[in-house]
């Protein structure tokens, strides 16, 4: 008996010193199995739920292979080579330096470390076992990798496209990077982008795919805020790279909110709202009329309930899946933070509401919504959809604070777009840039000077009640 003690306590011991020496090792920073997983909670692919969605995927597919050209065949290349190394590559010029053990070792680890999380965003493939355009139309593809490769085919390990575990990669590094330097948020969000639709320009992925993985992505990259070991190597590598950078200190989110002209250049490069006349945008118009003709009485309750959007109704709609009502009386740590991120959100997404003036649904079909909102109080403007933006911004920072309850809390989020399809208020495609606009907003909200302070104070609230 005392041979198997001696075991278990020797076993115990060199647990506790890989964790405190090499923790990065197999994930003993962040649980890998405790990432959340987007087969509970994030729409299925297009050519899974409805002819319509999936021919705007095809339509997309064939818009990107006129891209393909010559002179960025090797750019395409270089973005489709597997690795971080490879990904912060092609972020330096943009960032400043390359972090290695001896320029910003612990923000080396930090990416190293988060690759491993993000890529993970897209692990559930298999269950959804959704074949590669480069394979379902035996084309082939427009960079290093082939179609025909062992990987691609059936019971290869990389047979299945949804989501992107590239565009996952990608966006987490490009999210981390930001978080560290926000001086340069354009242009490190810009690369994280073009490597995303590199993917869809050689051919092996759809657009759903690689919009789905930024998304997913998001979701893993808030989670490791909820860790006390993340949140203190974060602190060391940003004040690394401050001295790297030759600066010393972060700006305030309140310098962050105020300055528009930065706020607008993070979305300059999103893709516009599409003309309804297009082959794409008659598919956006066949979706919605689709949703709305098997909308349920379930579905226009739900959506009735979010129609407002201030930051204390938006938290009781979250009441069920939080497991309690988060108020600025009762939570008041939390009720700031989620507030601080829906600002920011708001203000990105009302931007370019103002640069698109889309029209909503009901300006264009002549119709009622099925909501209870007077014609008069709708936003006039559609592209990108501010309640699908808030309901997922709200959704990543209560998962943060509840993640044992992290994939209904998301589904949550998730709903507060999906509902407005369904009732007639808002197009597909609003609802798909108004999360992509919430992930750009939460990971620019992260690189404030008093953030780490504040998601430490809010959970420190919640483990206390």
């Amino acid at each position: 008996m005392q041979p198997t003690r001696d075991i278990l306590l020797k076993t115990v011991i060199i647990v506790l010193m890989l964790t405190s020496f090499f923790p990065s090792v197999h994930g003993l920073i962040y649980p890998y199995a405790s990432a959340p997983n987007g087969y509970y909670f994030y729409p299925l692919p297009n050519d899974t739920t409805g002819a319509s969605m999936w021919l705007a995927d095809v339509y997309k597919y064939y818009e990107a292979k006129k891209l393909r050209t010559d002179s960025i065949k090797s750019s395409l290349t270089s973005d489709m080579r597997w690795g971080v190394d490879s990904m912060l590559i092609r972020q330096v010029p943009g960032f400043g330096f390359l972090p290695s053990s001896s320029h910003a070792p612990q923000l080396s680890t930090l990416l190293s470390e988060s690759y491993n999380i993000f890529s993970r965003a897209s692990n559930f493939k298999s269950s959804v076992k959704r074949v590669r355009p480069c394979r379902r139309f035996r084309e082939a593809t427009f960079g290093v990798e082939s179609a025909y490769s062992s990987s691609f085919r059936p019971g290869g390990s990389s047979e299945y496209s949804f989501p992107s575990s590239h565009a996952s990669a990608s966006w987490g590094i490009a999210l981390t990077l930001m978080c560290v330097n926000p001086w340069k948020a354009d242009t490190i969000i810009n690369r994280g982008l073009a490597h995303s639709q590199s993917r869809v320009i050689g051919g092996v992925h759809w657009q759903s795919d690689v919009d789905a993985g930024k998304i997913l992505c998001t979701a893993n990259y808030a989670r490791i805020f909820s860790y006390d070991s993340l949140l203190n190597l974060i602190d060391i590598a940003r004040s690394q790279t401050l001295v790297e950078l030759g600066r010393t200190e972060y700006p305030s989110f309140e310098s962050l909110f105020a300055n528009d002209d930065t706020l607008s250049l993070l979305t300059q490069r999103l893709s516009g709202p599409y003309d309804m006349s297009t082959p794409v945008g008659s598919c956006d118009m066949a979706v919605l009329t689709d949703k709305m003709s098997k909308c349920t009485s379930s579905v226009v309750t739900a959506a009735n309930n979010q129609i407002d959007l201030s930051t204390t109704h938006i938290l009781s709609c979250f009441s069920s899946q939080v497991g309690k009502t988060i108020t600025s009386e009762s939570h008041p740590a939390i009720y700031s933070l989620v507030d601080m991120h829906l600002r920011m959100c708001r203000k990105m997404c009302e931007q370019m509401q103002d640069r698109y003036d889309k029209p909503l649904p009901y300006d264009i079909l002549h119709m009622q919504p099925l909501t209870n909102e007077a014609l008069s109080t709708l936003y006039t403007d559609s592209y990108p959809s501010l309640h699908s933006a808030l309901g997922w911004t709200a959704s990543l920072v209560l998962m943060m604070m509840r993640p044992s309850n992290q994939n209904a809390i998301l589904k949550q989020g998730v709903a507060f777009g999906e509902n407005r399809v369904a009732t007639g208020c808002s197009w597909p495609s609003d609802v798909e840039m108004g999360r992509l606009v919430a992930s750009i907003a939460f990971g620019y909200v992260t690189s404030c000077r008093e953030y780490t302070d504040m998601v430490r104070a809010a959970l420190a609230e919640i483990n206390s009640q």
